[in-house]
């Protein structure tokens, strides 16, 4: 088991480190932590022309405001972006990360994601600027965002793109994630990295400690 243990650490960094020196290769730009006095308003920019394509709620004041403030306060990770009891339950605020692509002058990509309490991570939005799009910068902020999830201790990814968004579903495909679900507006899909059965029956021990 510790041999299969290592083995899944040898090849999560060897994808690390490979998806990164291939994106330094081909990409006009670089990824960055996200700064809410550079990168507020092109975000928002991004996100207010494609929330349909990117986002699987519906777009409404309520969300948009909360969106808003979410990117005002990122570096303090205490905006609170999903609403409702089923998500309170699922994140933890303090653990929303958002990366961006950017050169000198353009943003020209963004992914949020976060760490569950479960022990997994989510891509909750990917967007790339209309004009810059087939670049693969989508890819490279995507790989980017699994790594970082892998070493803070994810065992698996989710993303639930919609239904018809074919570019998104190709893209997480030729990253590796698989389908595991869908309803009637999106699929499901999980990358693993490692320790999933073991963190499930973790879960599902603890929870039923609770009910007793």
């Amino acid at each position: 088991m510790k041999k299969g243990f290592m083995c899944m650490l040898l090849t999560v960094f060897t994808f690390c480190m490979f998806s990164i020196l291939l994106g330094d290769f081909f990409r006009e730009g670089e990824i960055l932590n996200y700064n809410s006095g550079r990168d507020a308003a092109d975000v928002a920019e991004i996100m207010d022309k494609e929330w349909d394509l990117i986002n699987n709620r519906s777009k409404t004041p309520e969300r948009w405001d909360r969106f808003i403030q979410l990117l005002g306060d990122f570096e303090g990770k205490k905006a609170w972006y999903y609403s409702g009891e089923r998500s309170r339950k699922m994140f933890d605020t303090k653990d929303v990360y958002c990366k961006v692509f950017r050169d000198e002058d353009n943003l020209k990509g963004f992914i949020i994601y976060c760490k569950k309490r479960t022990g997994g991570g989510f891509i909750m939005n990917l967007g790339v600027s209309e004009k810059c799009r087939r670049k693969g910068h989508g890819l490279n902020l995507t790989k980017n965002a699994i790594c970082d999830l892998a070493e803070k201790g994810a065992c698996s990814v989710l993303v639930t793109p919609q239904l018809g968004n074919l570019p998104a579903i190709r893209l997480y495909e030729k990253i590796g994630f698989k389908k595991i679900g869908a309803n009637d507006k999106e699929f499901i899909y999980e990358i693993s990295l490692g320790k999933q059965e073991g963190r499930d029956n973790a879960a599902a021990a603890e929870k039923g400690k609770k009910r007793n």
